[in-house]
């Protein structure tokens, strides 16, 4: 794996550096809106969501991809009553990929290439991913903590159950929906076309 990931990021920092475009066709699919259950355990800092994504087909595929952070294992898919399983993802995916950043090089360089078939004759409006791993909630900020495409634009439904003394910092999209001393749900939108959700959280003490 950390040879292909050197692959990876060798051919994405040649190929897709702002300014050398190789692909200005449409994509053949793309992320529209996350439906985000997350929840968080502090004492194991085990880091656990179901997502479900809204997808927008624009060509007739095999399948679809997208990358998840190395430290998050997907552990479900399913595209209505129907399981999928990954397949060996292909490096030349990079390949379909819009002209993207140094920073989004950087986050590839930390993220797995899911690849995922698609039913012929069956091109879902969503699918649903379950993922879990080792992930301080605190560094939600700073890491691509959900499936991602690179040049997609996405809205984001969050519901996070979090420990109560870890806090969204002020300003943030998040409301408190209800608390019993030791969990809080927070819920809240963001609906501005964004290709990460990027939230903030503190300690309580903060």
């Amino acid at each position: 794996m950390p040879f292909l990931k050197s692959v990876i990021l060798s051919i994405v920092i040649t190929l897709f550096v702002p300014g050398c475009s190789r692909n200005n066709e449409q994509p053949a699919f793309e992320f529209t809106a996350h439906r985000i259950k997350l929840k968080y355990d502090e004492r194991e800092h085990i880091f656990s969501v179901q997502d479900t994504i809204s997808l927008t087909f624009n060509s007739n595929i095999d399948y679809i991809y997208f990358f998840l952070h190395d430290s998050l294992k997907l552990t479900h898919v399913s595209i209505g009553n129907q399981e999928l399983t990954p397949v060996p993802a292909d490096p030349r995916l990079l390949e379909q990929l819009p002209p993207i950043t140094k920073e989004i090089a950087g986050l590839i360089d930390k993220s797995q290439i899911i690849q995922l078939p698609v039913p012929k004759s069956l091109y879902p409006k969503t699918i649903q991913l379950w993922y879990q791993g080792i992930l301080d909630a605190r560094e939600l900020d700073i890491v691509a903590w959900h499936p991602f495409i690179p040049g997609d634009l996405s809205d984001f439904h969050i519901t996070a159950l979090l420990p109560a003394e870890i806090k969204p910092a002020q300003g943030s999209f998040l409301l408190r929906l209800d608390c019993d001393g030791e969990w809080c749900l927070w819920q809240g939108d963001s609906q501005e076309g964004k290709q990460f959700c990027s939230i903030q959280f503190n300690d309580g003490s903060f």
